[in-house]
């Protein structure tokens, strides 16, 4: 029959060396051995009865679903370090190597892979290039650390073998983006994983997902099911001592590694299918079903921008774990032996370092660690509002024209006019935008914002809530899965349906009101009052909480923050319930319990849960 996974595991090695070299030049004519790591199977024969048992197994279930859909059969061999064998160095210690923005260390390092006892197989090679990272290690749940990644792979009859070696650093520099000189690898921790798999498998998961199996429940059904999945997540929420502590140390973990692709990881070569339960998308609904759920809504406090000043050695630890959010950077965590202990909060957002712009972890990360004597870092008090992000413009020492004005429109002060050739022109803002601060001044009018701008000297950070963002992330969270999106514009979006000839429904978004409206929807399949009480609600949060910077006493007003989220996964409301069901739905997708189109559809429920219980 047709080799599976778990038959081709039987060929594979038992034992793998992994051989550590370093090219002299560029030319990489000389290069000088540093260490050979010894690997073995140790547990094979046990390993490969398990392997076939769950492959019967999900055969079995194959069969009494009886559903056409394929199964994910792939397997995972665990390499151990061979203790019969002298490893060359246990630590390694390096020069300094230059590795790029995107983490591919210098091609003079070479790490490659030899599988023993393997002469009738094509030998394997490499996959990707040799990568610096920031990851959780050595399991997922583990925090942040520091390790170089190998990978090769090779083919036989149809099954993909892909081996993945993973070192951890000591370094004194702590966890950064740079290998140092005097950096050690640690060999005594690492690890050499195989993943088996069809090749053509990750293609059927994807054409699975495009022609999904039509759902015979019934949205009532959905609903009882959104019921269950909020009860459930709720009582887990009681048990915050347990999980407030793993969620912690797993997003500290994951943080340290997202970067400017649009809020996607960068942690490398994960499990297929991994569920990432911090993913952005994920963080945005819950903030909106959190706002969804309540009609009332409480006035959120917006950060104030604070100037911090410390004096940093060259051997200062700096102590701060950084994720990229929006578009933005942001601390995760803050150690309690680094330099900005007691400085600065969780949450808050970095501007600017001795006035440089900071645009990403890893520009922040470089400038520090150039800067030595007096350091100045601007920075919010605490986190933004949900969707909302500071944006950072240099203004020039002598500036007498006005380069953007604004308008208050229904209780909040909107970008109306941004100069073609003004400080503002280049920056991410937009006609319509609702602007909420100015250098930490909270935009209560016109006049208010004109005097912030002109009395700001340097960098002038405005809290903005960016409507285009806001909007898509609606479409993404109401809309079903199955019409495709065409953003016209910033306001306008298409929806149609593959290669479907019917005619294309549009979406128009009004940029006063901030509500949609819908052409063509002959059929009335789309509906957008689900996605229209939503946006009313969130406004309804915006106006209100500059209002409370109106009519209510600094003294007395409530600096209670109720739809926060901290970075470290704190969540502090109702949004942590919604954020677990998401995740939860994630999964049943991801593991095939869920069909795209019942994934649609308990979101909807779960939208329509959190609107239903503000009634």
């Amino acid at each position: 029959g047709e080799l599976t996974p778990a038959g081709a595991a039987k060929d594979v090695a038992d034992k793998a060396i992994v051989s550590i070299t370093l090219a002299d030049d560029d030319d990489n004519m000389e290069t000088s051995h540093l260490s050979n790591v010894f690997f073995v199977w140790p547990e094979k024969e046990d390993d490969l009865a398990e392997f076939e048992a769950s492959e019967q197994d999900k055969k079995m279930e194959k069969f009494l679903r009886n559903d056409g859909y394929d199964i994910d059969l792939s397997v995972q061999v665990k390499y151990k370090l061979d203790a019969t064998k002298q490893q060359g160095n246990q630590f390694l210690t390096l020069p300094q190597l230059e590795s790029d923005s995107d983490g591919r260390i210098n091609e003079r390092f070479k790490v490659e892979l030899e599988l023993l006892d393997r002469s009738n197989f094509a030998a394997p090679h490499a996959s990707a290039p040799v990568l610096l990272s920031i990851e959780p290690f050595p399991r997922e749940q583990d925090s942040a650390a520091k390790v170089m990644r190998a990978a090769w792979s090779y083919e036989c009859e149809g099954i993909r073998h892909e081996f993945r070696f993973t070192a951890p650093f000591n370094s004194p520099y702590g966890v950064a983006w740079e290998i140092f000189e005097g950096d050690e690898l640690d060999f005594t921790s690492c690890k050499l994983e195989c993943f088996i798999d069809r090749a053509y498998y990750h293609e059927k998961i994807s054409e699975r997902r495009k022609s999904s199996r039509t759902s015979t429940s019934s949205l009532c059904d959905w609903e009882l099911r959104a019921d269950e999945l909020l009860g459930e997540e709720g009582d887990e929420k009681n048990n915050t001592n347990v999980s407030t502590e793993t969620k912690s140390e797993t997003t500290s973990a994951r943080t340290s590694t997202e970067y400017s692709d649009g809020g996607g990881m960068l942690i490398l070569h994960r499990k297929p299918h991994h569920i990432d339960p911090d993913r952005e998308e994920n963080d945005h609904f819950s903030e909106l079903l959190s706002v969804a759920s309540t009609v009332d809504s409480h006035s959120i406090s917006l950060p104030t921008i604070v100037h911090i000043t410390v004096k940093k050695n060259s051997n200062d630890e700096i102590g701060l774990s950084l994720i990229e959010k929006n578009g933005t950077t942001v601390v995760s965590e803050v150690s309690k032996s680094g330099l900005f202990r007691s400085k600065l909060k969780e949450g808050c957002e970095l501007l600017s370092i001795n006035g440089h712009k900071v645009t990403s972890p890893r520009s922040f990360i470089r400038m520090i660690k150039d800067f030595t004597g007096q350091v100045i870092i601007v920075a919010s008090s605490s986190p933004s509002p949900p969707g909302a992000k500071f944006i950072l413009a240099k203004k020039p020492e002598q500036q007498e024209q006005q380069e953007i004005s604004f308008r208050k429109v229904d209780g909040v002060l909107r970008v109306e006019g941004i100069k073609e050739t003004g400080i503002f022109a280049e920056i991410d803002l937009s006609k319509g935008d609702i602007c909420l601060s100015i250098n930490g001044v909270p935009a209560i009018s016109e006049n208010v914002a004109i005097r912030a701008l002109a009395r700001a000297q340097g960098n002038v950070a405005l809290l903005m809530f960016p409507l285009a963002n806001f909007w898509r992330s609606m479409v993404e969270l109401t809309i079903d899965a199955k019409y495709d999106r065409w953003w016209k514009s910033s306001s306008e979006c298409v929806l149609f349906v593959g290669n479907d000839n019917s005619r294309p429904i549009n979406l128009s978004f009004n940029h006063e009101t901030a509500l949609c409206t819908i052409q063509d929807n002959n059929d009335g399949d789309v509906q957008v009052k689900t996605m229209n009480t939503i946006i009313h609600r969130v406004m309804k949060l915006l106006k209100e909480s500059i209002q409370s910077y109106i009519t209510t006493p600094k003294k007395k007003r409530d600096s209670s923050r109720s739809l926060s989220v901290s970075p470290s996964g704190r969540l502090q409301n109702p949004s942590d319930v919604y954020k677990r069901a998401l995740v939860k739905l994630d999964e049943m997708r991801e593991s095939g319990r869920f069909s795209e189109a019942e994934y649609a559809a308990a979101k909807r429920a779960l939208t329509e849960n959190a609107i239903n219980t503000a009634k």
